[in-house]
């Protein structure tokens, strides 16, 4: 008995909400050369599903009543589905390298099987250099094996006679980069789910943690020990985090920007490696705003866009790090008030992401910094909507650092909205939660006892300014401990507490001090 195919509906509607504006032109050409019949029923099905904000089927079914094919849709949306899928394969083909390899064994084989052993070898030999220059193992040991099974079957004992050494030379030395790579790798994973368990390294324990996994390893002691490409991004990578991690900024710096030259030096490696290099401008711009001026991290920003246009990712997650990158230089430099074009544009390019896919935690470091964005220009019911969206949105896969940054700004924004009649209610339940996942840190204790037990019980103006004075004080004390004065990467109190004592707005206060801060003097290159 024939099993029947599972109905694609969810899967349907996700990946044609996930396909870019190119990408649907590009299907739509495809479907058309490739389905006999004045009418398309496929893409009509396919428009129908892209213009739905969530998967409806009765409204498909209502739409299509005279259709043929809504008597058995779920045949129809299967075949979309594939349909999809072929023409992605073509529309993407020669954009990777991973591609082109692919497509070239694809080739191979059918000359293979056709008995073309001079169209094979030509072939499967550029195959396999490609693979080799790009360490794409994987793709070099598949396409050498397949060599060697043809050669093997035709029985051209000449060719393997001569040929033998070289090839099992080359597979061994592209299995042990491949070893390297799986090494370096391991390690890259291991200290992204510390990172994403931990969250930024604010307390002893936290860096002896990354210690323990990063510093004296032997990967990361010198460049030569990353055999390949892939290594080597990793090593710099990784070298960059943990420096960091440590405070040693002209290091991390270093290594950060030693790792863009070393990606952008080649353009084939550029456009292999383009999503590394955009992650790690990211990371270079984080130095840049505590340590340059808003001008240069601002030119900075704008030097991304001389990378070729043709090789950036065209897809959301790429956007989502660049709007966070600009939103958080203005809120970093106190610009709030020259960002309000920007945060419109964003908050409207938000709305247009419905129903497409990507990794979460990218959109809520967004939201967070939309959020601190409309707290700078006072609108607080603004601001809280973007904390509630995080609350609503991450079904409890939210990672710790986000989930604790967003409860206390929260607690923030309800004061600003509640003044005299602010309740600490809310500030008992965010500490409970601090206390669970252990993150309570001193400066954040001694915030919750003065919304809590302290300021909620004046109501003289004057008695208050006073409170926030003394107040200022004792955390500006606690920010002498290092580990303390990371809070400050989340939100700045000082100046939050500056800006109750002297009636000055907060986005003032924060450019005022920005204007003031110590330069680091680094070369970007």
């Amino acid at each position: 008995m024939k099993s029947r195919k599972r109905d694609k509906s969810p899967e349907l509607f996700n990946l044609v909400k996930s396909l870019t504006g190119p990408e649907k032109r590009y299907f739509t050409v495809f479907a058309q050369r490739h389905v006999i019949g004045e009418e398309n029923k496929y893409l009509k099905l396919f428009d129908a599903i892209d213009e739905q904000m969530e998967y409806n089927e009765e409204a498909l079914l209502k739409r299509f009543s005279k259709e043929k094919f809504s008597r058995q849709l779920h045949v129809a949306k299967n075949y979309l589905y594939e349909m999809i899928l072929k023409s992605m394969r073509v529309f993407h083909s020669k954009k990777t390298f991973q591609s082109e390899v692919r497509e070239l064994l694809d080739y191979a084989d059918f000359l293979c099987l056709k008995k073309q052993s001079k169209q094979f070898n030509k072939i499967i030999t550029k195959a396999k250099k490609l693979a080799l220059d790009n360490d794409l193992y994987a793709g070099y040991i598949e396409a050498s094996e397949m060599q060697l099974r043809y050669m093997e079957g035709i029985a051209n004992v000449n060719w393997l006679e001569e040929n033998l050494e070289g090839v099992y030379f080359k597979q061994s030395g592209a299995i042990a980069e491949m070893a390297n790579f799986q090494q370096y790798r391991k390690l890259a994973y291991e200290t992204y789910i510390l990172s994403e368990k931990v969250g930024f390294a604010r307390s002893e324990n936290d860096i002896k943690k990354f210690d323990k996994l990063l510093g004296n390893n032997v990967l990361l002691e010198k460049r030569e020990t990353a055999l390949s490409d892939r290594s080597r991004i990793i090593y710099y990578h990784l070298n960059g985090i943990y420096f960091l991690i440590k405070e040693k900024i002209k290091e991390s710096l270093k290594s950060f920007t030693d790792l863009t030259s070393f990606i952008k030096s080649d353009p084939g490696r550029l456009r292999q490696y383009i999503r590394n290099y955009l992650f790690t401008t990211n990371n270079i711009i984080s130095i840049l705003i505590k340590h340059a001026t808003f001008e240069k991290t601002l030119r900075y920003i704008n030097s991304i866009r001389e990378v070729p246009e043709e090789i950036i990712p065209d897809n959301e997650e790429h956007f989502i790090m660049h709007y966070n990158n600009i939103l958080r230089v203005f809120t970093g430099f106190g610009r709030f008030n020259e960002s309000t074009n920007w945060l419109l544009f964003i908050e409207q390019w938000i709305v247009e992401l419905k129903g497409k896919n990507f990794q979460k935690n990218y959109i809520f470091r967004l939201y967070y910094n939309l959020a601190y964005m409309n707290f700078g220009i006072g609108k607080y019911k603004q601001a809280l909507i973007w904390l509630n969206a995080i609350e609503g949105e991450s079904n409890n896969n939210l990672s710790i650092d986000i989930n604790c940054r967003s409860r206390i700004l929260k607690i923030l924004i309800q004061y600003e909205l509640d003044g005299n009649e602010f309740s600490g209610s809310e500030v008992r339940s965010v500490s409970r939660y601090l206390k669970k996942v252990k993150r309570f840190h001193k400066t954040e204790q001694v915030l919750f006892v003065f919304l809590d037990k302290k300021i909620s019980k004046i109501s003289s103006q004057k008695e208050r300014v006073e409170l926030f004075r003394s107040f200022k004080k004792e955390v500006e004390h606690i920010f002498q401990d290092p580990e303390e004065k990371r809070a400050m990467e989340y939100f700045d109190f000082i100046s939050w507490l500056g800006s109750k004592i002297e009636r000055r707005s907060f986005a003032e206060i924060v450019r005022g001090k920005a204007l003031k801060k110590s330069r680091l003097s680094v070369k970007v290159q």
